[in-house]
């Protein structure tokens, strides 16, 4: 993670960098997928959280600039990327991370309904490729 822009979350999430045509987007999702592929605890996950420090500073300021509509747009950006990349593993972390630090007011107003809808969609999808 060491190696990705300060920008490349804010980028992801309001779609400077697209999911299907940017090879940034694929280099930020494996390497939040490997960096917990073989974490096997919260604690074990919990651990790398700081690797996510550089990133929000800059997101929760852009997230203070943007309106309503924008916001719902970096949300829904943000559920597809828990939904169709990142593994069970990195979204605990990365939503863990967005949320953890208090002092980004802006950041933790985002993330409130995103840690609730979350776990539900991946839910749905396991059970549906269950059936």
């Amino acid at each position: 993670m060491e190696h990705l822009s300060t920008a490349i979350l804010t980028d992801i999430l309001t779609e400077k960098i697209k999911r299907d045509t940017s090879e940034e987007y694929g280099e930020f999702v494996s390497s939040l997928n490997s960096l917990t592929e073989k974490q096997t605890t919260v604690e074990d996950l919990k651990q790398f959280e700081n690797h996510f420090d550089k990133f929000l500073p800059q997101l929760d300021l852009v997230i203070s600039t943007q309106g309503h509509e924008e916001i719902m747009n970096m949300k829904a950006t943000l559920l597809d990327l828990f939904a169709n990349d990142l593994s069970f593993k990195s979204i605990y972390l990365l939503s863990a991370a967005l949320s953890n630090k208090k002092e980004l007011t802006h950041l933790n107003q985002f993330m409130y309904p995103v840690t609730y809808w979350a776990p539900v969609i991946k839910s749905n999808e396991l059970l549906t490729n269950a059936v």
